[in-house]
């Protein structure tokens, strides 16, 4: 169960292959691509610093973890699945009270290997992430189905 709400937390917006939903009105801010871009670019490097320094000190999300037990879980996810790749698009985004607004559906895919047993994970996440200078400071889980 902590690897889905890993998995789940970390769909907000890795962005490897950064795309958006061309039905759009328009083109999200280029500092919310960019944002979205860095942490999953940090994800897919596993950099919990830099991955961080995205989130807010007060970041919220539906799943009631904090910046520490989400920098703890992830460190111990990253362990377990020595291969992870986040892949994220974009697929709405709006701005509602000074904060920017991303609808993302996130594709992560792994391997963890224990002995001779190896078992792959495959999880689709939709959800909304809200950004505030350029950092998340809450995130709500609309869907997800893992694998």
């Amino acid at each position: 169960m902590r690897t889905l709400i890993v998995a789940s937390l970390l769909s907000w917006g890795m962005i490897s292959g950064l795309s958006y939903d061309a039905k759009a009105e328009s083109q999200p801010p280029e500092k919310l691509t960019e944002a979205i871009f860095e942490i999953e670019d940090a994800a897919n490097d596993k950099d919990i610093d830099k991955l961080l320094e995205y989130y807010s000190d007060d970041f919220t999300n539906t799943d009631g973890l904090s910046i520490e037990t989400l920098a703890n879980s992830l460190e111990e996810m990253w362990e377990n699945y020595s291969q992870l790749t986040y892949i994220t698009e974009i697929e709405s985004w709006s701005e509602e009270d000074g904060l920017l607004v991303a609808e993302t559906l996130t594709q992560i895919q792994g391997t963890q290997e224990e002995g001779s047993r190896v078992t792959n994970l495959d999880s689709t996440i939709r959800s909304r992430q809200y950004f505030k200078d350029s950092k998340l400071v809450n995130q709500e889980i609309l869907s997800e189905q893992s694998r």
